[in-house]
């Protein structure tokens, strides 16, 4: 696992880039410092049935949304791309 985004403390200084490689060790450095919260990456190589299975899963968690809801219809459209964009085994 990475870090997605940077962390930052509370003053806006970077404590660690997006990539670090997150390690028992920062994970202890991070909470001393009293980090409350990370955006944590993982690179994971979806078969086309994983792929099929989240779709499904999401279709059906977002059925009942329709064209008055604006706002989670953009929800589901973002969801939808970032599956898209996924690194996959087909």
């Amino acid at each position: 696992m990475v870090l997605a985004r940077p962390v930052m403390n509370n003053q806006g200084i970077a404590l660690c880039a997006e990539g670090t490689p997150l390690t028992g060790d920062l994970i202890g450095r991070l909470t001393q410092m009293e980090v409350t919260g990370i955006w944590i990456g993982v690179k994971k190589k979806l078969s086309y049935q994983d792929y099929l299975d989240l779709r499904a899963i999401l279709e059906k968690r977002f059925a009942s949304v329709n064209d008055s809801n604006a706002l989670l219809g953009k929800l589901k459209k973002v969801l939808l791309n970032r599956f898209g964009s996924t690194e996959r085994v087909f």
